[in-house]
């Protein structure tokens, strides 16, 4: 008990010096408060409450923002991943397969860049991405696809893969899949790119590629 008091006695004095201390520093400022004509309070209490409103406002808009970028760099998802880039790249082409087969139009809107380009090798015609996919789903059924026989390379944010196709299709008006095709490795040749978010997506699709001059 006595080691305890040897410490708790200054400290209780001193605690008693701040509280003198901070009463008289209050009745002060009572006193001059009081002694102010009512507009000069009033317009104090008006500053006050403006700057505080102020500070209000900018904070929360501060605080709505970072939220926001939270919120968007948390809500980006990739349409397709995988445990190294040349998993993701795979994997995208074969998503586009798979939307062929499925005439997924939103699906390939979500692997091809906004600008991607269509390339036809042997006729030299090019579309918007969007425009082929549209066209070909309007007019052509696919009971089988097949992307085969990869080669990958990557550079950077870059990528050039080449593959083989083969499937199964027909005229959409006769309703059923009487052609197939059987294209051999570098066929088909597809160009990627990573997006702002770090996303691999497809920029540039070129079919029948062995026939460009």
């Amino acid at each position: 008990m006595a080691f305890r008091a040897r410490f708790s006695q200054p400290i209780i004095h001193d605690l008693s010096a701040v509280i003198r201390m901070a009463d008289k520093q209050r009745s002060s400022a009572l006193h001059w408060w009081n002694r102010q004509p009512v507009a000069v309070r009033v317009a104090i209490i008006s500053l006050i409450g403006t700057v505080v409103t102020a500070a209000g406002v900018v904070l929360a808009a501060q605080l709505q923002s970072v939220a926001h970028e939270e919120a968007q760099t948390e809500g980006v998802a990739c349409a397709v991943t995988g445990p190294t880039d040349r998993d993701t790249l795979v994997a995208l082409i074969d998503a586009e397969a798979y939307a062929v087969l499925t005439e997924d139009l939103n699906r390939i809107a979500s692997i091809f860049t906004a600008d991607a380009t269509v390339y036809n090798g042997a006729s030299g015609e090019e579309w918007s991405a969007l425009a082929y996919y549209e066209q070909k789903f309007s007019n052509e059924i696919h009971c089988s696809v097949e992307h085969l026989a990869y080669t990958v390379r990557v550079q950077g944010d870059h990528a050039r893969v080449t593959s083989a196709s083969r499937g199964e299709w027909g005229w959409e008006e006769e309703g059923k899949c009487t052609l197939t095709y059987d294209n051999l490795p570098g066929s088909d040749e597809w160009y990627l790119g990573k997006d702002q978010n770090g996303c691999w997506r497809i920029e540039r699709f070129v079919f029948n590629a062995q026939s460009q001059p």
